[in-house]
């Protein structure tokens, strides 16, 4: 009976230690504030909820990021005043934020035993935003304090020689430098008494370069003159202008390897920017009054260019009638919205484009790295001579049996037209470039009655009106 009842008391003694440590547990593991003898910064932060500590973080770092520095430059003598919040320094505490929060996470062992191991010594968390102080010293204001930095450039010599015109370099700050100083001299300690002098910080500066050096328009591998093509150029001031126009938009573009050059751009640009004046354009093989004529002068003589470069052609179509100032084959025509003109620069550098419009000529020159040793030479052929054909109109007031012609029709051609390449002076095989037709024109003939005429009617149809060679009827 006694061995009964001290097992009894031993039983009920061990439940109410095992209740005690139970009880202290969910005490300690239950805790909202922060375990003692936790400091962040050199502040103590120990047992208080941690709501009071985010609001009493916040303070200390407004503190903090008041006080006054000061960036000096000796060569040249320069000083500028801010505070650790102006020169773009931010200080979080986000690692023990988070390691407060984790307190509250997890059963009741994980909670208490992650609350007896948590670490007591935090340091904060300093960044360096550059566009904080670059609102500041920004490009304006290093320009003002430094000089301006100019682009190198690319200029073509008498010969047609490529030279260069070196950039100017300026001071720059090192902003990487600066933000690495600013970040080893910024606070860490809360509290601290505040110094009556600013901290003094060296502004770092370099001599930097401007995007475009003499070493990147080398790269571009723009060596030489590549090819030229001129034509002649007459008319009247109308369409001088709009030669000139053209030529000015597409004079000194340069076109990256790969990239596609379309003249419907330039057309858009230059109307933009200079406006077209009234000069004929070509309507159905007729010229007629319009807006922009001469504009494919300019296509024209750049696809002489281009072929004779040895690059794509993309897109071509000739005019629907010769023109005077190109042989047969070898123009290239435009019509806005049907008719475009593109070429591909399928070489393995950039390729500059020069066009000079004046002293009755219209002269496109390319500019890459084509071999020396390799040239090429065009050559077309008429294939077939179409013959003008007739069209009848009726004119009662002319006797029956009276003819009268009205317009002499013209003949049409089919041409085809082929590149050499020569390499060291020796013709390799002749590629078709292309085969293009030329309609006739039919004869106008005007007699009593047209439809009981012979052959009336015949001669070409009409076709839409396509704009060709300008931009307005």
């Amino acid at each position: 009976m006694k061995n009964k009842k001290l097992l009894i008391y031993s039983s009920a003694s061990l439940l109410l230690a095992a209740a005690a440590l139970w009880g202290a547990l969910l005490l300690y593991a239950g805790q909202t504030t922060v375990p003692r003898g936790v400091t962040i910064g050199g502040l103590p932060i120990g047992g208080m909820e941690t709501s009071q500590v985010t609001s009493l973080l916040n303070q200390e770092k407004q503190a903090l990021l008041q006080q006054p520095i000061l960036l000096v430059s000796k060569e040249p003598a320069l000083s500028i005043k801010a505070t650790w919040a102006r020169s773009g320094i931010r200080i979080t505490s986000t690692e023990l934020l988070q390691a407060l929060a984790r307190l509250q996470e997890g059963n009741v062992w994980e909670k208490a035993k992650y609350r007896y191991s948590f670490q007591t010594s935090w340091e904060p968390e300093l960044h360096f935003d550059d566009s904080v102080l670059k609102k500041t010293l920004n490009e304006d204001w290093e320009t003002r304090q430094f000089g301006a930095m100019k682009n190198a450039e690319r200029v073509i010599k008498p010969g047609d020689q490529i030279g260069y015109i070196p950039e100017v370099q300026a001071l720059r700050i090192n902003w990487d430098q600066l933000g690495n100083a600013l970040l080893q001299r910024a606070p860490r300690l809360f509290r601290t008494k505040p110094d009556n002098q600013p901290v003094q910080i060296g502004l770092p500066l370099e001599m930097a370069s401007p995007p475009v050096t003499v070493a990147s328009l080398k790269a571009q591998g723009v060596d030489r003159r590549v090819s030229q093509f001129t034509t002649r150029l007459t008319g009247s001031s109308g369409r001088l202008h709009n030669v000139d126009a053209s030529a000015k938009v597409i004079d000194g573009m340069l076109l990256a390897p790969g990239e596609v050059f379309d003249y419907g751009e330039v057309i858009r640009k230059a109307e933009s920017k200079y406006g077209f004046c009234e000069a004929p354009v070509i309507i159905q093989g007729r010229l007629v009054p319009g807006v922009g004529g001469g504009i494919c002068q300019v296509s024209g003589t750049l696809y002489g260019a281009v072929i004779r470069a040895g690059l794509e052609i993309v897109e071509r179509r000739n005019h629907s009638k010769p023109v005077g100032y190109l042989p047969k084959g070898q123009d290239a025509t435009f019509s806005t919205g049907y008719i475009n003109f593109k070429f591909k620069n399928n070489t393995n550098g950039y390729l500059l484009i020069s066009a000079k419009a004046g002293n009755g000529a219209m002269t496109v020159k390319l500019f890459g790295n084509l071999p020396s040793n390799i040239y090429y030479t065009v050559r077309s052929q008429t294939v077939k001579v179409l013959n003008p054909g007739v069209r009848y109109i009726s004119n009662p007031a002319l006797p029956a049996g009276l003819r009268q012609t009205l317009k002499q029709g013209t003949p049409g051609y089919i041409v085809e037209t082929y590149r050499i390449k020569w390499t060291d002076g020796q013709p390799g095989k002749e590629e078709l470039l292309s085969r293009d037709t030329y309609p006739s024109q039919p004869s106008l003939i005007a007699v009593h009655t047209a439809a009981t005429d012979p052959g009336a009617g015949a001669g070409q149809q009409p076709g839409p009106n396509i704009i060709e060679d300008g931009v307005k009827p």
